[in-house]
């Protein structure tokens, strides 16, 4: 309970009232009281709520919604656990990624027309959501799991392979073998196949205007893909088929985004034979060319189409090409000269960062603007010739670029930051830079809160335990080729470390390196073959991660607490994964390889967006809690030579209702399916050792022992009260009192036989 009065809003109690006038809401500064509230009102004014504005409301129970309000912003009710009712007004547009996650008590919902946006997750593991209608169509504005772990959409998938809602292909998630897209689809949704490990093969008519970003992300049987539709290849729309070897393109291609064919041995072999990819007038992928590159007939050059190539050198892009996207050459650190076309209409942000060894560039008539670190660390630019028609310099567009100068720039806007560089010269920069190795320091800089970036010289070969831990500021890492070892915890708490590049000769990384950082993806060289202890722990944005093939062992806790990391392939080779590898992680579909044949307890615990694992026939043992809390794991495939299945290996997996136990089991401890209100009892062969409480406290044990206790209380009120009837038959004249005082003995008794009969049900 409290009172705050603000120039924006009002808390009275326990309702947040915003004032007229206000039009954008942002996160209130309302601390101690964020429990207290439980209504939020908000004046017509209002067109925007900002991300996380809300999220710390845990007992907030409804929403007087702007009638003006336009935009609901990422994360800016997630967690609302007691939120019931949602009335959207009519001109809503956009609701942002995990925007209502987790609102467990929401139950219904209804779109307005001219929804232009539902992003990724906005309605994830709300748990009571069943009724879900809007005024119009999904088309083109549903993002990827925007109702995963709801009931509504575990009722859609119920008998159903495809879900289609008013032409929208919604979820294929439950298809298998060959899959052809029916004619009266207009359009395969965000994500709606991703990690489908049972799909071989997948047709789209020309009927479909849109497939969506990620529709087939991590399919990883996938092998044949037949597309006849011409609106555009997504992002990420086959990334991570590691089986998906042939692909028919339509013959026109409207676009092609970023990522769209990674990791497909499709793409492989382009990269392998040394190709530039090219489909249609795209140039999609350079990223297996080396020397000098010749590029002609093309009209666009997709984003990181050459991006961390390390071979290239030099770079001639012939007349014709119009556009050159974000990151398409970034991380070329041996390309050394450019040569671009005489006229362009655009050249996106980031195009040349870190380009460590490029020289000079000649920018293009037709380039209006030099978007934000267009060339970002780009150490060795001498020269860079600008057009007349350039008009605008962005942020950072010139960063550390030490060699240059620049002039008759008067008539350009420029950003402040557009040339920030000579960190010597300015050490509040936050900006480590030892150009030679005497220079750097013998006992590194251990939580030091100033450093913003690291660029280790040339010549280091181990950055020694602890040499950047706790560098609390520190956000991007520069390594050398020469550096082979990372010691334990080199960078471990270093909360705003985005960015950190391996080198290719990196033969060792200690435990607890990375622990705790903001980084988002990651790509393990091939000399290391150990995913070390703790290694990437609770990296709150790791979502995507890329182990070797050389690959034997990840070992404990080496992903824990990976909430954002979806998806990962374990190569054949690991033999062995450690205790609590993935607890907590986010990973939605797992195939374990024949090769591992060891592995430790809650290896997968709490990854409560676990829907599908397939076990190796190899494996012998389900360790302890090894599933424990994966409350929406529904399938999982048994090791057919397994023998043991440890204590509470299942527990609380409340949506599992189906396993197949193989004839070779001998032993289930005791609590292996507590909890598993949905599951149907399971078979065991004869000379099964089975512990008596196997079930535990699971729903259908607790409700059998329920019935069994009720009906032992109900027979024995039944005597004690014909003994009170043939009591007061045989003795008349008692007095009142002594009946009443039966009476209510016999009540008691009945309260107490229920609540014997509930204890015994739910606590034995």
């Amino acid at each position: 309970m409290g009172f705050l009065r603000t120039d924006q809003y009002v808390l009275n109690f326990n309702t947040l009232y915003y004032r007229k006038g206000v039009k954008t809401i942002s996160e209130p500064d309302i601390f101690p009281y964020h429990e207290s509230i439980t209504r939020i009102i908000m004046s017509d004014s209002v067109e925007e709520i900002e991300d996380y504005a809300f999220h710390r409301l845990t007992n907030l129970k409804s929403v007087s919604f702007s009638k003006n309000l336009k935009i609901i912003g990422d994360n800016s009710f997630c967690g609302c656990k007691k939120l019931k009712k949602l009335v959207l007004p009519q001109g809503i547009e956009l609701i942002g990624k995990s925007a209502f996650e987790n609102c467990n008590s929401l139950k219904e919902i209804c779109f307005p027309k001219g929804m232009r946006g539902i992003d990724r997750y906005a309605f994830a593991n709300c748990l009571n959501l069943k009724d879900v209608s809007i005024d119009g169509s999904f088309y083109n504005i549903l993002g990827f799991c925007a109702f995963e772990g709801t009931p509504y959409l575990q009722n859609l998938r119920r008998n159903k392979d495809l879900v289609v809602l008013n032409g929208i292909l919604i979820d294929g998630s439950n298809c298998k073998g060959d899959v052809v897209v029916p004619d009266d689809v207009i359009e395969v949704a965000a994500g709606a196949f991703r990690f489908n490990q049972q799909l071989t093969s997948v047709t789209i008519p020309g009927t479909v205007k849109l497939v969506s970003n990620s529709a087939f992300e991590g399919c990883g049987n996938l092998k044949k893909a037949v597309l006849n539709f011409e609106s555009g290849i997504a992002e990420n729309l086959f990334r991570d088929c590691l089986s998906l070897d042939e692909i028919v393109f339509p013959k026109t291609i409207q676009c092609f985004y970023p990522n769209a064919l990674t990791n497909t041995p499709w793409l492989k072999k382009q990269q392998e034979e040394g190709k530039l990819v090219v489909i249609g007038d795209f140039l999609v992928d350079g990223k297996g060319c080396k020397g000098d590159v010749r590029i002609s007939n093309v009209k666009e050059i997709v984003a990181e189409a050459f991006m961390g190539n390390p071979d290239v050198t030099s770079i001639v892009v012939e007349d014709g090409c119009e556009v050159i996207n974000d990151c398409a050459f970034r991380r070329c650190r041996m390309l050394k000269s450019v040569q671009l076309p005489q006229h362009m209409t655009t050249l996106g942000k980031s195009v040349f960062s870190g380009c460590e060894n490029l020289e000079s560039c000649r920018i293009p008539e037709g380039i209006e603007t030099l978007g934000f670190n267009t060339f970002f660390s780009c150490y060795s630019l001498k020269t860079v010739e600008l057009p007349e028609s350039l008009k605008e310099i962005q942020s950072y567009a010139f960063e550390d670029c030490f060699k240059l100068k620049l002039s008759n720039l008067d008539h350009v806007k420029k950003s402040d930051r557009y040339f920030d560089i000579d960190p010597k010269e300015k050490p509040d920069t936050g900006i480590v830079l030892a150009p030679t190795l005497s220079e750097w320091p013998k006992y590194g800089y251990t939580k030091r809160k100033d450093i913003i970036k690291v660029i280790v010289p040339e010549g280091v070969t181990i950055i020694d335990k602890d040499f950047f831990n706790g560098c609390r500021g520190l956000k991007k890492v520069v390594l050398p080729e020469s550096l082979i070892e990372i010691g334990d915890a080199a960078f471990y708490y270093c909360t705003e470390l985005e960015y950190i590049n391996l080198p290719k000769n990196l033969k060792k990384i200690g435990d607890g390196a990375f622990e705790s950082t903001l980084i988002s993806e990651i790509t393990l060289p091939e000399g290391i073959s150990i995913v070390p202890k703790d290694c990437f722990r609770s990296c709150k944005n790791l979502v995507r991660v890329t182990l070797s093939d050389k690959t034997s062992m990840i070992n404990e806790k080496a992903f824990f607490g990976c909430d954002r990391l979806f998806a990962i392939h374990i190569p054949e080779g690991v033999t062995t994964i450690g205790d609590n590898a993935f607890n907590g992680s986010g990973l939605i579909d797992v195939e374990i390889p024949e090769s591992v044949t060891t592995t430790s307890h809650s290896v997968f615990s709490r990854c409560s967006q676990l829907r599908r694992v397939k076990l190796p026939s190899s494996l012998k043992t389900v360790e302890d809690s090894f599933f424990s809390n994966c409350k929406n794991l529904k399938e999982v495939e048994m090791p057919s030579r397994l023998e043991k299945i440890s204590c509470n290996a299942f527990l609380n997996c409340v949506d599992l209702e189906h396993l197949e136990i193989p004839s070779s089991l001998k032993i289930i401890e005791g609590y292996v399916f507590e909890g598993c209100s949905s599951l149907k009892k399971p078979k065991f062969g004869k000379g099964v050792k089975v512990d008596q409480d196997v079930f535990g406290k699971c729903f259908e044990t607790r409700h059998r022992k329920l019935i069994l206790h009720a009906k032992v209380t109900l027979i024995s009120i039944l005597i004690i009260a014909a003994l009170v009837g043939l009591f007061s038959v045989f003795f008349p004249l008692l007095k009142a009192v002594v009946v009443t005082v039966i009476i209510i003995v016999v009540l008691l008794l009945i309260a107490l036989g229920y609540l014997f009969a509930l204890g015994r049900a739910f606590y034995h």
